[in-house]
């Protein structure tokens, strides 16, 4: 070991390796640089990276230094390094790429970052003069005009009031009646609670288990039925904190949840509120961070990236949908946010929340084992009750795209009512095949295994993999004399029938077609609450957490498609899916029902959901899960491989497979599998599953076989990752 009169310091590189570097400081003696950003040499370039420890000596002999230190003190405490090392030994991923994925992307630079402090809003002196009834056919720049006339105000406390304030604010900015202003300091906003809904008992008892946890790490499953009420106990939770001078970072699975959920956080915490997702800009996302590493706010409300934000005093997370498959991360770091979150409560010694109507198996099992504890919303607030469920058989039936008599004598009834019904279809596009009915072929993408699929209002067909397009009546594989046509419905499709069968009813489709931004999703949700629509047309994005009063009709177009997935997974997405879904009827005043077209009525899966009892479901399944040894009663790990060569990738895996894995006691491997789309924008793709009973075990042995399975990963000539607790596995 060599001794230098420097201090050492070890770095993990923003870059895919597996181990850290060691570094000197050149100068004064440093403060603690454990947590900083810093640029280090690191062979002819220069990197970022994260110090993760200090040192007195290094094995290294010529050590190089420190080039400078970027920002002013640490990014990352204690708290956040372990988490960080944690997540990097758990899903075996490089730690510099993981302490960099754990930043907001201004941060990823070479460049020191500026304080980003939310502007406030005030009147100018023509807004001080503008008459009362100035405004009287525009009530929100009214109400916008009372708010600032009382002090300055930022544009975050109005979130919570409805409606989305941006086109008024813009409105009122360009009359030159508002202006904006940074404050001088950057102070904690004062929090103003206002008096939240009274608890039922259920409620109550679980708001006081969560409190009962204060300072230590609890974990609550609260499975409450949709409507039940799981958002007031957040509020409540989190307003107990913030009083304590806590913050409560609250996660939910997607953007077009979190302008629902962030209107009832603002309306209780204001300013003390901040929003972290993809659909703002850098510098947004930036500001919320800094906001919330200084301790200026009280709650952080975001999707996955947000479990990772610094925060100056966590006091509670809570995991909103927790069973929802979008809190895994399923390229690059493929984490998942909801397991991540539970060991940074545990990290920090705080109490989680973990709330779903339909709650993951996974959550379940752990209730059993004693590690979880559950606690109970069994029903909805006030006298709403659970929707009706009516399984409709559609064998022999003539559908008008996709919509069968019954479920059209429902939309009719509903709209004489005045009602909202809300129809749902996973699958955009107009039809998922064309086929020609003179040559019989069917249109295909040339660079993925899959078919094209019909986009009729923008004339073309799509691939769904790689966005690869081409004209509706341009097909090069067709005869000479086509005759093409559609097979199948897509949402699109539903919409035309819908304008035929309906033509006075005001439709809305959602879907990743007409809505792609974060200010869509906002404005769509919005017109539905404010009883704009007659008819939501959608795909998963409005499957799950949202609350429209008004709607009293949900209808299933397709309910089979997950019936027969090889997926080990998809009987629970189903069950998931079908209660979610009609949970969305119902919610106000009114009784609700939902009708679910299928071609088999009789399936076992259905006659169980008839009364939506997914606690009964769930038990079937978990005991079908542990008899097949499928988690979450076995680890499971994917290793996929990729090439443009077809054979690589298998022979890679066969390698892996006979030589990395080959007789280990306690681990079974299935042999290379085609991925569900073998081959994706050219790229040919496969797999292998590993299982063990014992975590350990399986996490022990990647790990002291990773080294190897890169040198093959080099001799195959392919790109490998690796899938630690895989949530879908083909």
């Amino acid at each position: 070991m060599s001794k230098t009169s420097h201090s050492v310091w070890s770095v993990a590189v923003f870059a895919p390796l597996r181990q850290s570097f060691d570094y000197r400081w050149e100068g004064p003696p440093p403060p603690d640089l454990v947590g900083q950003r810093v640029a280090v040499p690191f062979g002819r370039s220069q990197r970022l990276g994260i110090v993760v420890k200090a040192l007195s000596q290094s094995s290294t002999e010529r050590l190089k230094a420190i080039d400078a230190t970027l920002d002013d003190g640490p990014l990352f405490d204690e708290h956040l390094l372990q988490l960080g090392r944690w997540a990097a030994d758990y899903y075996q991923y490089p730690l510099g790429e993981v302490l960099q994925g754990m930043l907001p992307t201004l941060y990823r630079r070479r460049r020191p970052v500026p304080s980003f402090i939310e502007p406030r809003w005030c009147l100018t002196a023509a807004g001080r003069a503008v008459a009362a009834d100035a405004l009287k056919n525009a009530p929100r720049q009214a109400e916008i005009l009372a708010v600032l006339a009382k002090g300055a105000a930022t544009y975050t406390s109005f979130l919570g009031r409805g409606y989305s304030p941006a086109a008024a604010f813009s409105r009122l900015e360009s009359k030159g009646w508002i202006e904006s202003h940074l404050p001088e300091d950057a102070v904690p906003a004062p929090i103003e609670f206002q008096q939240g809904f009274d608890l039922n008992d259920a409620q109550r008892n679980a708001l006081a288990r969560v409190a009962e946890a204060e300072a230590k790490f609890s974990p609550v499953l609260l499975d409450g039925v949709t409507g039940s009420g799981k958002t007031e106990v957040y509020l409540q939770a989190a307003r107990r904190a913030a009083i304590q001078g806590k913050q409560t970072i609250v996660l939910v699975p997607e953007i077009g949840l979190t302008d629902q959920m962030v209107r009832r956080f603002a309306s209780h915490f204001g300013d003390a509120l901040s929003v972290f997702h993809s659909g703002l800009s850098e510098r947004e996302r930036t500001r919320s961070w800094q906001r919330c590493r200084r301790g200026e706010i009280a709650v952080l409300l975001g999707t996955r990236s947000s479990i990772w934000v610094a925060a100056g005093a966590l006091g509670l997370i809570i995991v909103d949908e927790e069973h929802d498959p979008s809190y895994k991360q399923q390229e690059g770091f493929r984490y998942s946010a909801r397991d991540v979150a539970v060991m940074r409560a545990k990290l920090c010694d705080c109490p989680i929340i973990l709330g779903s109507a339909t709650p993951s198996l996974e959550s379940l099992a752990n209730v059993d084992d004693g590690k979880y504890e559950l606690m109970a919303l069994p029903d909805r607030i006030g006298s709403a009750a659970l929707p009706s469920v009516e399984y409709v058989d559609i064998r022999g039936v003539n559908t008008r795209g996709g919509i069968g008599n019954a479920l059209a004598a429902a939309l009719a009834d509903n709209l004489d009512s005045g009602k909202q019904s809300i129809l749902f279809l996973n699958r955009r596009g107009y039809a998922p095949l064309s086929m020609c009915f003179s040559c019989g072929t069917v249109a295909q993408c040339d660079k993925c295994d899959a078919y094209l699929v019909v986009h009729k209002r923008i004339a073309r067909l799509v691939c769904h993999h790689c966005e690869r397009s081409i004209p509706l009546n341009g097909r090069p594989d067709c005869c000479a004399d086509p005759d093409c046509r559609e097979l199948g419905v897509g949402t699109e499709r539903v919409e035309e029938a819908l304008q035929a069968l309906f033509p006075r009813a005001r439709l809305l489709r959602i879907d990743r077609d007409t809505v792609t931004t974060a200010k869509q999703i906002e404005t769509a949700f919005s017109a539905i609450r404010e009883g704009a629509v007659d008819i939501i047309l959608g795909t998963q994005m409005i499957a799950k957490g949202h609350d429209f009063p008004d709607v009293t009709l949900v209808g299933v177009i397709d309910a089979d498609s997950r019936l027969f997935s090889l997926d080990f997974r998809a009987p629970e997405r189903l069950a998931q899916l079908i209660v979610q879904v009609a949970g969305r009827a119902g919610r106000g005043q009114y009784p609700g029902k939902m009708i679910v077209q299928t071609l088999h009525p009789h399936h076992p899966l259905f006659e169980q959901l008839k009364r939506l009892d997914f606690a009964g479901f769930a038990r079937n399944e978990l005991a079908v899960r542990r008899k097949t040894s499928l988690p979450p009663f076995a680890a499971m790990l994917l290793i996929r491989a990729e090439s443009q060569d077809r054979e690589r990738p298998s022979r890679f895996l066969n390698a892996v497979r006979t030589k990395a894995f080959a007789n280990v006691s306690g681990i079974a491997s299935s042999a290379p599998l085609p991925a569900a789309i073998e081959r994706k924008s050219g790229v040919y793709r496969n797999l292998i599953v590993m299982r063990s009973p014992s975590r350990h075990t399986l996490h022990r042995h990647m790990r002291e076989s990773i080294d190897f399975i890169e040198g093959l990963a080099k001799q195959y000539r392919v790109r490998w990752f690796l899938d630690v607790d895989p949530v879908d596995v083909l």
